[in-house]
């Protein structure tokens, strides 16, 4: 039986591993653990103690074994480094060089916020630093340019490590030296190389295919949300965070708050929406919160969105390679296919780079519908 732990961009560890009563018993007992049926697998919140909660489990319960490598060096401890993950960092809180961490932490946060990041990002940067510092056990004096490269390299080969995290780390160790320990030159987190950004277009959904998806949900509340994602362009993060006030029929006019980089925008309402955003409200009791969770006080998450999405589209026979997001791709695309300008395009879309926005002028049919095929130039009255 084999399982597999790496970790996400956003804080998370990603478990996958095969049915058995006994891993499901002790997974369960993690607390914030967290099941997902689309992918099928476990999420827990990457954090020292969950880690270590973690790794001790699956130690006692005899289900697994190291891999044979390991288990070869580990009888000689004095030649090897422990890896990122080790708890030998666990008494840090007791430490002297703890306080001054989180003291670092709280000016990197400050100066972000003077400097106009949005809250996520100086959250993305936090838990970054904070979990550089615990894993590699060094305090800031002796961080080098090489610790970090090798840190990276360990969370690609033992976790897991994305492009978007490789880069999200080395920006908050170089924002987090700049600020706390402007003494330090060069900085140690200058000039690392990350993957670079590979070039790869996403699947779009056609204007079938979108009718065909929407129309496989009966829940009105759940029609109603991708109905209004698609039709605004919306960001999942930005389409569960909406509130009443935001709509307004009248001008058609979609008010989006705090979107990404922390910036307000309008976007399209169609007026065609309006009688099923009326069955909503029928139907269901809202506040505040346009799409509330279980609690009225509080929005829809963003994994049940996605999980709403991924349920209407096992409900059709659409194979292609989907997400949330593809709303969004297919808002886009089917925009420009109708001839509506780049630019307000990427006023909707809000985004900051026109370079981002032109990417749907490579996933469109616009640039070669109209481009005859060589096949339909070969001679005529031939069977092939």
């Amino acid at each position: 039986m084999q399982l597999s732990i790496r970790g996400d961009d956003r804080g998370h560890l990603i478990i996958k591993t095969p049915y058995h009563p006994e891993i499901v018993k002790m997974l369960r007992s993690i607390p914030g653990r967290l099941w997902d049926p689309a992918y099928k697998h476990w999420i827990i919140t990457d954090t020292q103690s969950n880690l270590e909660e973690l790794l001790n489990k699956l130690q006692h319960s005899k289900l697994f074994s190291l891999p044979e490598h390991i288990e070869a060096q580990s009888t000689d401890t004095t030649r090897i480094k422990p890896p990122v993950y080790a708890p030998h960092s666990v008494d840090g809180l007791e430490t002297p060089a703890i306080p001054k961490l989180n003291s670092d932490i709280a000016a990197l946060r400050r100066e972000l916020q003077l400097g106009g990041y949005s809250r996520r990002t100086i959250d993305v940067y936090e838990s970054q630093v904070r979990r550089f510092f615990l894993r590699t056990g060094c305090p800031p004096i002796q961080i080098t340019r090489e610790k970090i490269v090798l840190y990276l390299e360990s969370l690609a080969d033992s976790l897991g490590l994305s492009r978007s995290g490789a880069v999200h780390c080395v920006s908050a160790l170089r924002h987090f030296f700049r600020i706390n320990y402007p003494h330090r030159f060069p900085n140690p987190a200058d000039s690392i190389p990350v993957p670079k950004q590979s070039r790869k277009y996403p699947d779009i959904l056609s204007k079938e295919e979108v009718f065909e998806l929407l129309g496989a949900l009966s829940n009105v509340k759940h029609r109603f949300l991708l109905s209004l994602a698609y039709s605004g362009g919306l960001r999942v993060s930005e389409v569960v965070r909406l509130k009443v006030g935001d709509l307004d029929f009248d001008r058609g006019l979609l008010h989006i708050r705090a979107a990404k980089g922390d910036k307000d925008r309008y976007t399209i309402l169609p007026r065609s929406l309006k009688n099923i955003y009326t069955q909503y409200r029928n139907n269901f009791m809202i506040h505040s919160w346009l799409f509330p969770g279980q609690q009225l006080s509080k929005h829809l998450s963003i994994r049940s969105a996605q999980a709403i999405f991924d349920r209407a589209l096992s409900r059709t026979e659409i194979t292609k390679q989907l997400s949330f997001h593809s709303l969004r791709h297919a808002f886009a695309t089917h925009l420009l296919e109708n001839g509506t300008d780049l630019r307000y395009i990427q006023e909707l879309l809000g985004h900051k780079s026109s370079r981002t926005t032109e990417i749907y002028t490579h996933v469109s049919n616009l640039s070669v519908q109209n481009i005859t095929s060589p096949f339909d130039t070969l001679p005529e009255g031939k069977e092939l």
